[in-house]
């Protein structure tokens, strides 16, 4: 929900949220700051940094939380993913707009 919100958010305004909580506070998504296991998420630069461009190449949308175990900080990367997020052996989870939702094995 984030990411697409997001990407809609930057369809309407020509730019990124910078923020989960601008999500919420423009109407675009009722997305909590923190994941289920009270970390907070992390969304991709894209998300935060208020970029004016649309998604090029490897420079996608992504929100990803490091799981039950908190420290799954390799799937979680909040760089730019070049190829799918792996191996999933971290407990991570997430959602990006190039690859899709990833979970533990």
């Amino acid at each position: 929900t984030a990411v697409t919100q997001a990407t809609l958010y930057q369809n309407d305004k020509s730019q990124y949220p910078g923020t989960l909580g601008n999500l919420r506070t423009n109407g675009y998504a009722a997305v909590p700051d923190e994941d289920p296991w009270s970390t907070t998420a992390a969304p991709s630069p894209y998300i935060v940094s208020n970029r004016f461009n649309n998604v090029a190449g490897s420079q996608q949308v992504h929100v990803c939380s490091r799981g039950a175990g908190k420290n799954d900080t390799t799937n979680c990367d909040v760089g730019d993913f070049s190829e799918f997020p792996t191996p999933f052996t971290g407990g991570a989870v997430g959602y990006s707009v190039v690859y899709g939702s990833w979970q533990p094995q």
